[in-house]
């Protein structure tokens, strides 16, 4: 629902409950899927494809550029070939761009989606209106409270996926020592319909080595409005870390995950010279122990 227009007053009755007296007001309002059943013995067949009240489509869209002025220094020799350590990072500078999420889904089931655009004079809202809501009618109860007319109704609806730019910037220090910064800038207007990226700014300080790696980021979340400070450590294809560190030391409002952990590892990408050394050194002890033989 969005509502760009809204004059109303809270009042109380003869009996002392409150109401909301709407005097003037403009709404959007939209709801599809109000039939899906949220039960276990339901939940695959309300998530299958053929039940969906909407499809579409979406894409990103990027690139990276690695800034390498030592790159002769990653590049070895092994059977008269020239090739690159993998393992390493060869950047100095390393700058990336993204559009996420560009695209929308439609909505446009006549038997699961409403969609309504409204304006309200003189409107009466009170606990009556909504006694009976839940997840299941929160569509129905929404058009009852609103008096909406079934020539009011349209059965199509466009929302757009959460667009967003993503704006990243890694500097290296040293071999081990390194810094980040990252912008995610939401590109969906307040009154669009659709959903919303919250914009992000992060700097984050990071140690990293083969084998280990510990980074702090420093974010202002939730549109810019909220400062959070975090820890990532990672051992090996293992990691674990926190979005916001006081969120577990003392008790704060929550707008974000503050607790993860992850596993990851990568196939021919990491260790290329130290193995093309280790089977030259088999090679040639091969071949000495051959020669050593009567």
């Amino acid at each position: 629902m969005l509502v760009p227009e809204l004059d109303y007053q809270v009042l109380r009755n003869d009996e002392g409950d409150s109401f909301v007296q709407v005097t003037q007001g403009s709404a959007n309002f939209g709801v599809s899927g109000n039939g899906f059943e949220l039960n276990d013995d339901k939940m695959l067949e309300t998530i299958g494809i053929r039940n969906t009240p909407g499809s579409g489509w979406g894409f990103d869209l990027g690139f990276t550029y690695e800034h390498r002025p030592r790159y002769a220094d990653y590049q070895f020799i092994a059977n008269g070939e020239e090739l690159t350590d993998h393992a390493q990072n060869k950047y100095k500078y390393r700058i990336g761009a993204a559009l996420l999420d560009i695209g929308s889904i439609i909505y446009n089931n006549p038997q699961q989606v409403r969609n309504y655009e409204l304006s309200r004079n003189n409107l009466v809202l009170n606990d009556q209106a909504f006694e009976d809501l839940s997840l299941t009618n929160v569509g129905t109860a929404i058009e009852e409270a609103l008096d909406a007319k079934p020539s009011e109704k349209k059965t199509s609806i466009r929302s757009g996926l959460p667009t967003a730019l993503h704006l990243n910037f890694d500097y290296r220090f040293s071999r081990v020592l390194f810094i980040n910064a990252a912008v995610l800038q939401n590109l969906r207007g307040i009154e669009s319909i659709s959903m919303r990226q919250n914009s992000i700014l992060a700097i984050a300080p990071r140690i990293e080595g083969k084998s280990a790696e510990l980074a702090v980021p420093v974010a202002f979340i939730n549109d810019y409005r909220d400062l959070a400070v975090g820890v990532m450590l990672r051992f090996g294809p293992f990691l674990v870390g926190s979005n916001n560190l006081s969120l577990l030391l003392k008790d704060e409002k929550t707008v974000g995950a503050d607790l993860y952990v992850g596993l990851g590892f990568g196939f021919g990408t990491g260790g290329q010279k130290q193995n093309v050394e280790k089977r030259e050194r088999k090679r040639a002890e091969k071949l000495l122990n051959s020669q050593k033989s009567p």
